[in-house]
């Protein structure tokens, strides 16, 4: 039985500052009429459909020689011999962060015996419960012990923890990087030609420093290396150097002496595309710029020449023979926590016991062939919902799904982040994904179910960026795929902007001109036509919104609306020449042919509206806050000549008490003869509001 938390100080604020509705009908922008709107409440039928997404979070690719694709295999402790697996269990999560200290979990492979070792001061062999973050990099050091660098701990900042696998201890050795006050992430770790362990941060602009460790002492080179990097994506250094690569929007290569002495930029390239990647090898680090490498040494870069490489080898510290992985065939299931590998030709699985399983939040879905298809955004999973209400969990993506619609052949299709993944899923032939391979973007399109259609992200044959974070896809009367989102470190601003791509037939074409660059991806409808697309655009600075009027086949913009407020939230069609939205506490319909909001309905300080839908017998549905933050009251207004009743269907209320999860998706299932459904998404349960055709 899960208890209901207090209500929170926000809560109670958002009691006391709640205040009547008011319909208010816009003319010209300008508000000329205010009544109280009519409103009724029918009988709640209101139903949970559970929590189909449960899954523990270990870690099992944690190989340093092949990172994020291969399990990580060591001798038994002390020995030169057997099958040692070294996995990393996350425990419960929030956005893939631990919330306490993630523990190792050590498995001997040849009797099937597991343990767990959990994380300890130096200082007093006490166990660290708070979290130290998520794993970001991990390598190993000349001193054969693991090195793994975290982002997000508890109190900010990323921590080092070195793991040793012949003592099975787990040690935090702290957050190296202090400065301005607040510590900051780390998001890269190497070790140098000269054996040390180098190490680099991510911040804010210009919140780019490094260390480097002699695994006995920590030296931080605390003065940041430039104003405006972010991140120290590559790290090496030498016996009198630290080489520091640094972007993402555009790239510098440092060298930061040892002695103190002033930093040199030894290459730099304006612009994200081209980046300056770094590896050690055991004569020296090197640097590589497009098709020429450059040999680092002593504050230098020494030019290879075109298309030539290093000649020595990469420095790679293991404890364990490179070819050992290959033959055990290991698979980890987070479903049912069970480990199944391949050991002298002979088949077995553990089932791993006391891995902490997580309920992860409903997220975007979609009504296919009369089948409601759901996904977890933070598990990357798959749901389908059964006739008889229970639940089938297709498989993983290896990506988060932000979008899924029906195409126009009753496939399913997903949109995605990173790179823009687009998907297409067959409902009638089994799936098969190879999720690492989506993971780490090597996934070849149209191999698989779902199908890779295209990464929307990279430039089309005309050199256009399409979007990162595919938020809303649509298929139009013609078969055109658009997708709708925001670009990200590709474009010409420094953060996010606005873009939409489409997709037809095997071709790409994306569309974010610069005026784009100023708005923020908001919502998308298809036109009554079902040819053009409206794409709603908040502006970046914080003033009004606007919704852009999309023609997908000439790939342009055919007609611009501003509208008389910010924040908008997702649109949906209500008629011919009529789109509702929302924003804030606000609902709103506008008129396309004249620009013009004609109905308006605000619903006091405090009530949030999260989404929005119109519903097959043409209501305006939203959900939004009611009294507590994880209480939420959902509702249709009819529309009429300028006036709405607004009919309250039901209230919800998270029995998570997760203040974190909002419900921000509503979904109409099809008419039948009693009325329709309105399926809510986005928190940990998903709902069913049952609506007749008396309401």
């Amino acid at each position: 039985m899960k208890n209901l938390p207090l209500i929170s100080l926000y809560s109670l604020l958002l009691v006391l500052t709640a205040c009547s509705k008011k319909v208010e009908l816009l003319q010209n922008d300008v508000t000329t009429k205010k009544v109280q709107p009519s409103e009724t409440v029918v009988a709640s039928s209101v139903e949970s459909l559970g929590s189909p997404f449960k899954s523990s979070n270990v870690l099992v690719n944690i190989n340093p020689a092949n990172p994020n694709f291969t399990p990580l295999v060591t001798f038994h402790p002390n020995t030169n011999s057997g099958n040692e697996l070294i996995m990393i269990d996350n425990g419960e999560t929030n956005n893939a962060t631990p919330l306490q200290a993630f523990r190792f979990v050590s498995v001997n492979l040849d009797n099937g015996s597991y343990k767990f070792i959990s994380i300890t001061n130096p200082s007093d062999n006490s166990i660290v419960t708070n979290s130290v973050g998520r794993v970001v990099r991990y390598v190993f050091g000349k001193d054969l012990n693991l090195y793994i660098v975290t982002e997000g701990s508890y109190g900010g900042g990323g921590h080092i923890i070195q793991y040793n696998p012949n003592t099975q201890k787990a040690i935090d050795l702290g957050k190296p990087f202090l400065l301005g006050g607040k510590y900051l992430d780390i998001y890269s770790i190497n070790v140098g030609s000269d054996g040390m362990l180098y190490g680099g941060s991510f911040g804010g602009s210009g919140e780019v420093i490094t260390f480097r460790y002699n695994y006995k002492t920590f030296t931080v080179d605390a003065k940041p290396l430039d104003n405006t990097s972010r991140y120290v994506s590559y790290i090496s250094g030498d016996a009198n150097y630290t080489y520091a690569a640094c972007g993402e929007n555009n790239w510098y290569l440092y060298a930061i002496p040892k002695n103190g002495g002033s930093v040199k930029t030894l290459l730099s390239s304006e612009g994200a595309s081209y980046r300056i990647e770094m590896v050690t090898y055991t004569d020296a680090p090197y640097a590589a710029l497009q098709s020429m490498h450059y040999k680092l040494s002593n504050g230098t870069a020494i030019a290879l020449g075109t298309n030539n490489t290093p000649k020595t080898a990469q420095i790679l510290y293991t404890p364990y023979p490179l070819n050992k992985i290959n033959q055990l065939q290991i698979q980890w299931n987070n479903s049912s926590n069970q480990l199944s590998y391949v050991l002298n030709g002979v088949a077995k699985s553990i089932t791993v016991n006391e891995i902490l399983s997580n309920i992860y939040a409903t997220g975007a879905a979609a009504f296919v062939n009369n089948t409601l298809f759901t996904c977890s955004n933070n598990l990357s999973s798959i749901g389908k919902l059964n006739i008889d209400g229970s639940w089938n969990i297709l498989g993983s993506m290896g990506c988060n799904v932000k979008s899924i619609a029906a195409s126009n052949r009753n496939t399913v299709l997903f949109g995605a982040y990173p790179k823009g993944n687009l998907f297409e899923y067959q409902p009638q032939a089994a799936w098969n994904l190879n999720t690492d391979a989506v993971a780490n973007g090597i996934l070849i399109p149209n191999t698989s179910n779902p199908a890779l259609l295209s990464r929307q992200q990279n430039a089309d044959a005309a050199g256009v960026y399409g979007p990162m974070y595919i938020n809303s896809n649509m298929q139009t009367k013609n078969n055109i795929i658009v997708t709708g989102g925001d670009n990200d470190r590709i474009t010409a601003s420094s953060g996010r902007a606005l873009s939409v791509g489409t997709y037809n037939n095997g071709v790409v074409k994306n569309f974010a001109p610069q005026e784009f660059a100023n708005y923020l991806f908001a919502g998308m409808c298809l036109s009554s036509d079902s040819n053009k697309v409206y794409v709603a655009g908040n502006a970046s600075n914080g003033s009004n919104s606007t919704v852009f009027e999309y023609n997908p086949s000439t790939n342009s913009i055919t007609k611009r609306i501003s509208l008389p407020f910010a924040d908008l939230g997702n649109i949906a069609l209500y008629n011919k020449d009529t789109v509702a939205g929302y924003y804030n506490d606000a609902v709103f319909l506008f008129s396309i042919s004249t620009g013009k909001v004609i109905w308006q309905n605000v619903l006091g300080s405090g009530q949030r509206i999260f989404a929005l839908t119109v519903t097959p017998d043409k209501k305006i549905s939203i959900i939004h806050m009611y009294l507590q933050a994880i209480h939420f009251k959902v509702i249709n207004y009819t529309y009429a000549n300028g006036n709405a009743v607004a009919t309250t269907l039901g209230e919800i209320t998270d029995s998570y008490g997760d203040e974190n999860t909002k419900p921000g998706w509503l979904t109409c299932g099809s008419v039948t003869a009693t009325g329709y459904s309105i399926y809510v998404s986005g928190l940990k349960e998903l709902f069913r509001i049952n609506v007749s055709k008396a309401n």
